[in-house]
């Protein structure tokens, strides 16, 4: 445009240079993987980095042919335009700009690993099923431990809360979806194949608890956004209700570490243990409601705390829940017995496998 007000002609002549400049711009962008307001920022500064030069030079071309400023104009936007149409399809943008950069964009150490791990469920594996039936495992594992972080990661916040702690619970929550979308889709392939019994029974193992060691990430970011508001409102809980949750925060912890260990060890002996502390959990957290109506009625609660606390206890309570569901699996695959519902029915009515006494001990360990 400025070419065109200098050499007092109309303003579109020329203009496809300004055009191309700016789709430059966006395509440096996108090649970037920049989105939304700071990409288009971006994109109009790259656009007119690269417009100055390109209008600089066609000023001068102008300037040397006064009286043909028409027909030069028209002749360069042809030119150009046929030029670039050559040049999208030559320039290097999916080699040299992707290089480029991931030198400009370092990922973190934690998203470096997350990558390297996703890297392993390589499509080549299929036709080699024990193969990928490992990497799938050992995947999974790292799925496990992204999972079990975020929350202790999210839990610390109720006590210590902090922006970066949040962002850092908030961008594992993104990994740990994109590991279940990857894994799930790999085992799907997978599946296809031919299988011996353990290798299906493993494949059959990862699929049940997929979804559970997503929704213990899910229930983590929960768990932070509870913990923001609590810093945010200045919430302080009872005496009474503080040391509550504590006693059944310590029970959490516990039953995240028999159920993932047992998962990632195949260990009977830590599944077995998980659905009588399940069951004791649930009992917890119905006292835990019912004393808080008590606090409530007497005054040592107000009813803004109260939703916060039920909101913790809920999410702690389905923790649990989703605890219990891959240790049952744990023991379905080795029992070959597909029915969770059915399993748990049979655990509890028959007190199998040293329910009572597994009971017993949690009931004795974490008290109200």
């Amino acid at each position: 445009m400025m070419p065109g007000i200098q050499c007092v002609i109309g303003l579109n002549m020329g203009m496809t240079i300004g055009c191309i400049s700016g789709l430059m711009g966006i395509v440096l962008s996108l090649q970037f993987n920049m989105t939304g307001f700071p990409g288009l920022i971006f994109a109009c500064l790259c656009g007119i980095v690269v417009s100055i030069p390109l209008g600089w030079a066609y000023s001068k071309l102008l300037n040397r042919m006064k009286g043909n400023e028409m027909t030069i104009s028209t002749y360069v936007g042809f030119s150009f335009v046929s030029l670039m149409c050559i040049g999208w399809m030559l320039l290097p943008f999916n080699k040299v700009m992707i290089a480029l950069s991931g030198r400009l964009i370092r990922p973190s150490e934690a998203e470096t690993l997350a990558n390297a791990s996703l890297d392993r469920l390589d499509e080549r594996f299929l036709a080699h099923p024990p193969l990928a039936v490992e990497q799938s495992r050992l995947t999974t594992n790292d799925m496990l431990e992204a999972s079990r972080e975020n929350l202790m990661a999210a839990l610390t916040l109720l006590s210590d809360f902090s922006e970066a702690g949040y962002a850092d619970v908030e961008a594992r929550e993104d990994r740990i979806d994109q590991f279940e979308d990857k894994i799930g889709s790999y085992l799907v392939k997978l599946n296809l194949m031919e299988l011996n019994r353990s290798q299906n029974a493993e494949v059959s193992k990862i699929l049940h608890t997929l979804s559970d060691f997503e929704r213990v990430g899910d229930h983590a970011m929960n768990l932070a956004e509870t913990a923001r508001e609590i810093h945010e409102k200045k919430v302080r809980f009872s005496e009474a209700g503080q040391h509550e949750l504590d006693v059944l925060l310590e029970a959490v912890y516990e039953i995240v570490r028999l159920s993932f260990n047992a998962f990632s060890a195949n260990d009977m002996g830590l599944a077995y243990r998980v659905e009588p502390l399940e069951e004791h959990i649930d009992e917890l957290c119905d006292d835990m409601k019912l004393h808080h109506v008590e606090r409530l009625q007497t005054g040592e609660c107000s009813i803004g705390v109260g939703f916060v606390y039920n909101d913790l206890l809920t999410n702690l309570e389905r923790v649990a829940d989703h605890c219990s569901n891959i240790a049952i699996a744990v023991i379905e695959q080795e029992e070959n017995a597909y029915d969770a519902h059915d399993y748990v029915l049979h655990l509890r009515e028959q007190r199998a496998h040293h329910f009572d006494t597994y009971y017993d001990e949690y009931c004795a360990k974490y008290q109200l």
